[in-house]
């Protein structure tokens, strides 16, 4: 029996929080096709922007 593929994708976040949205919608679509067994990690980097709320808000669609 095949065992499912675990990736995890670690994006750091910098000035982001135009596109956190998208880069989460285009990593997943694309993991997708992969494996349905993935995490996405969005670390903030300390960023001056909103990239922390971005990244709550995409977490809360989980």
């Amino acid at each position: 029996m095949e065992k499912p593929v675990h990736i995890s994708v670690v994006s750091p976040v910098y000035r982001a929080d135009k596109i956190v949205q998208e880069l989460v919608k285009q990593v997943k679509e694309n993991l997708l096709t992969i494996t349905e067994d993935f995490e996405i990690i969005l670390v903030n980097d300390a960023s001056p922007d909103n990239s922390w709320v971005a990244i709550e808000t995409e977490c809360k669609k989980r």
